[in-house]
């Protein structure tokens, strides 16, 4: 992952969340380095898992 931009680390990191069957998600400002599209879609799921 060291070749990945901060924001495509982010975003694997995200997508490995919301693929396990974690109950609760702890994030640690999770929209830092996410471009505005990506954010969208982040919150969308955050609201799906809520």
């Amino acid at each position: 992952m060291a070749q990945l931009s901060a924001g495509q680390q982010r975003r694997v990191v995200l997508a490995r969340l919301w693929l396990s069957e974690a109950a609760l998600w702890i994030l640690d400002e999770p929209l830092t380095a996410i471009d505005k599209a990506g954010v969208e879609t982040l919150m969308k799921r955050f609201t799906q898992h809520a």
